[in-house]
C-alpha cells in the first residue's frame, strides 16, 4: 500500500513539474516572439536611419525648429522696422542739415 502511495505521489509530482515545464516553454516561446517582433521595429528604423528616412524623433526635431523660426520670424520683422525706421529719422536729420 505505501508503495502504492509512494508511486502515486511520484507520478503527481511528475505530472505537476511537466506541466510547469510546458508553460515554461511557452512562455519562452512567447518572449522570443516578442523579441523578434522588437529586432524587426529595431531593423527597419536602422534601414530607414541608413537611407535617409526621417526617424519619429528627429521628426519632432524639425517641428520644434520650424516652431522656433516662426516664433523668431515677428520679432526679426520688428528689429528690421525698427532700423529702418532710424535709418530714415537719420537721413531726415541729414537732410534738414
Amino acid at each position: 500500500m505505501e508503495d502504492r502511495k509512494l508511486v502515486g505521489t511520484t507520478t503527481t509530482k511528475i505530472k505537476k513539474e511537466e506541466t510547469e515545464l510546458k508553460q515554461n516553454e511557452d512562455e519562452l516561446q512567447q518572449q522570443q516572439y516578442n523579441n523578434l517582433i522588437q529586432m524587426s521595429a529595431l531593423q527597419v528604423k536602422l534601414d530607414d536611419t541608413r537611407h535617409g528616412v526621417p526617424v519619429e524623433g528627429s521628426c519632432d526635431q524639425v517641428l520644434k525648429e520650424q516652431l522656433e523660426a516662426e516664433q523668431e520670424a515677428p520679432v526679426a520683422k520688428e528689429r528690421e522696422a525698427a532700423a529702418l525706421l532710424n535709418q530714415r529719422e537719420e537721413h531726415n536729420l541729414i537732410s534738414k542739415n
